[in-house]
């Protein structure tokens, strides 16, 4: 399955918990099945392709590993149907 995310950052300056997208894109590139990071402008700060498995190791995915990774906000997942070249 491949798959494009795309990832809101959250930017908590009142916390003083701040982390900028390139340290989470950073983060993200270390997640098994990740291809490619990339930081984008827009709505969402960063989009990401990933490669899995099945739909059940997508979902173990998105909630055990990347929604939890400091700074990720929300996620928007796309699964990829046809890629045409």
């Amino acid at each position: 399955v491949d798959i494009f995310i795309l990832v809101s950052v959250k930017y908590d300056f009142a916390e003083k918990q701040y982390r900028n997208q390139v340290d989470i894109a950073k983060d993200i590139k270390t997640l098994p099945g990740v291809e490619e990071v990339c930081l984008v402008t827009g709505v969402n700060d960063v989009i990401v392709r990933v490669k899995q498995d099945s739909i059940d190791d997508l979902n173990d995915f998105l909630i055990n590993r990347l929604r939890k990774i400091p700074g990720v906000a929300k996620t928007q997942t796309m699964v990829i149907l046809k890629s045409i070249s």
